[in-house]
């Protein structure tokens, strides 16, 4: 599997202060990356430089594409992007006509399965500023996966959804990745989202402090501990039931755990 994006030895500074100094990063074609690191380490602005936002003289490739003003435009039509508040971006009066205002050509049947998928045919002649914050967000995730982008870029971009709407989109958003070969990035500051993903990079001191699989990364509770960065919920209960000879292998799914304590 290759590469769909590779940064090699990434050096940036805001002002006075070292962002990033020597920071590599490959992430793999259609596999679904969770980005995480403490407060402060440089999660959005790393995203704003793949997107082209932030420029660096660094080299950075992008679906086999050299990231440069001369192929910005190029690169952005493979990359869809859901910021974490979008209220300000909203130009239209309709949600139907904001969803479709930024797609220059898509199926009709892609729009009428995107709005069931996320049950939000009742919202369609809403005035998108009336929404709440986390149904402006799944607007702009309706909206970016009507584009087909090879590339999806979540960051903090399910902060406004509670627990449970959360869970069941993140779940859609991994089984539409594999369904339909997108890669999948998601920057969040919540430990709890990388349990959805394949695989977990984390950003400490300026650079990469890892890049792994999220089996592998979820049975090392003191490296958690060592960044501050919370075990989640479910990696921290399989391990608690392990004791015990519950479960005898990391489990992040509740229902698969149940069934196998009462088996």
């Amino acid at each position: 599997m290759d590469n769909i994006i590779k940064i090699n030895d990434l050096n940036f500074k805001y002002k006075d202060k070292i962002i990033f100094e020597d920071l590599n990063l490959n992430i793999k074609r259609n596999t679904f990356t969770t980005i995480i690191g403490s407060n402060n380490c440089g999660k959005s602005t790393l995203c704003k430089i793949i997107l082209g936002i932030i420029k660096t003289d660094s080299e950075i490739m992008i679906d086999d594409i050299n990231l440069n003003d001369k192929n910005i435009k190029k690169i952005r039509k493979v990359i869809g992007y859901i910021p974490n508040n979008i209220s300000d971006s909203i130009i239209m009066d309709t949600v139907e006509e904001e969803i479709i205002s930024s797609v220059s050509k898509y199926k009709k049947q892609d729009l009428e399965e995107l709005i069931n998928k996320f049950n939000f045919s009742h919202l369609l002649k809403r005035n998108p500023k009336t929404l709440s914050g986390g149904e402006q967000q799944l607007m702009c995730i309706i909206s970016n996966l009507l584009k087909h982008p090879k590339i999806l870029i979540f960051d903090k971009s399910f902060s406004m959804l509670d627990n449970l709407i959360k869970d069941k989109i993140l779940k859609m958003m991994k089984k539409i990745s594999k369904e339909e070969n997108i890669t999948i990035i998601n920057f969040t500051n919540d430990t709890e989202d990388v349990v959805y993903g394949d695989n977990i990079v984390i950003i400490d001191n300026n650079k990469i402090l890892i890049n792994e699989k999220k089996e592998i990364l979820l049975n090392d509770e003191k490296l958690f501990k060592s960044l501050n960065l919370k075990l989640p919920f479910m990696a921290d209960l399989s391990k608690k039931l392990s004791y015990y000879n519950l479960v005898n292998t990391l489990e992040l799914d509740m229902t698969r755990m149940v069934n196998k304590i009462w088996k």
